[in-house]
């Protein structure tokens, strides 16, 4: 039967828990009902290509996640959206023209201090993480001091063209030789 009160929830999780089910356990189940009921990872995945698309050159976009499954899927758009080049190795040009939309500023989540979350009962479970740069005429892409997807000059699809010269280095994405 479905439950019709909170209590039917808190009971049924007892019984499937034991005696030792306690405070910890029912937060976190309603928590997950919560997120399933709201479809809140949907919501928060459907909304972050949109602010991506809004970010101007050189902007800064900011997330603050409350659980570990938002954090998750913010850190894997931020990382996914500050990749470059994604050409194999042995390919002599990029043909994928793949441009970064800035870099990860935090590397890790930033966490509230202790008075922070002394005063906002909320905080302890807040993470930061922030994407910013873009192509603002700083760092890797048209305009800036490294140019191309990869940062050796002009990419295909980008001003330029192909680069001149027979393309990537023959050492694979890195910046240095590699050994035979």
């Amino acid at each position: 039967a479905p439950f019709a009160l909170s209590d039917d929830l808190v009971n049924a999780i007892r019984r499937a828990l034991g005696p030792r089910s306690g405070p910890g356990d029912f937060a976190r189940l309603f928590q997950a009902v919560r997120i399933a009921v709201n479809a809140e990872l949907e919501q928060l995945a459907a909304a972050l290509p949109a602010l991506r698309d809004a970010l101007v050159p050189g902007g800064i976009l900011a997330v603050i996640s409350y659980h570990s499954g938002e954090d998750r899927l913010v850190k894997q758009a931020f990382r996914a959206w500050a990749r470059g080049c994604t050409c194999p190795p042995w390919q002599p040009v990029c043909t994928c023209g793949r441009v970064p939309l800035g870099r990860a500023l935090t590397r890790r989540p930033v966490v509230p201090d202790a008075a922070e979350a002394a005063v906002n009962p909320r905080a302890p479970s807040a993470e930061l993480r922030a994407l910013g740069g873009g192509h603002g005429g700083e760092g890797p892409g048209p305009g800036g001091s490294v140019g191309g997807c990869c940062g050796r000059g002009p990419c295909v699809g980008e001003r330029g063209g192909d680069r001149a010269g027979g393309g990537r280095p023959r050492g694979g994405r890195g910046g240095g030789a590699r050994a035979p």
